[in-house]
């Protein structure tokens, strides 16, 4: 969980970084977008069994620039994604949480 969650918040703050930092006409003008956005998912790919986190950071970058490349707000793309994620990891952590005290407790009886 705490994996998924940092991993997506960072692919999500590298992709917007890059959107903020990088004039809108180079980024799109060159087609440097699909490059990133090629880059992104052949690293999601090769990531796929690595570290979770990294595999994450991948999945959101690529997503983020993908919303980007269909002249979507990569702003809102990221904030929504990491709302979605926060949710998601939280949910599933506690869910884990909640599993570990039940077993733990059957056990002790």
């Amino acid at each position: 969980g705490f994996e998924r969650l940092a991993g997506n918040v960072l692919g999500c703050a590298i992709a917007t970084g890059i959107t903020f930092v990088i004039p809108q006409n180079i980024l799109m003008g060159a087609n440097l977008d699909v490059v990133l956005c090629v880059l992104g998912s052949g690293a999601s790919y090769a990531l796929i069994k690595a570290r979770y986190a990294a595999f994450s950071l991948a999945v959101s970058f690529t997503v983020v620039m993908l919303l980007y490349s269909a002249h979507a707000s990569a702003l809102a793309g990221s904030e929504q994604r990491i709302y979605a994620t926060v949710i998601g990891g939280l949910t599933s952590i506690a869910v884990m949480w909640l599993a570990s005290r039940t077993i733990a407790r059957d056990y002790a009886m």
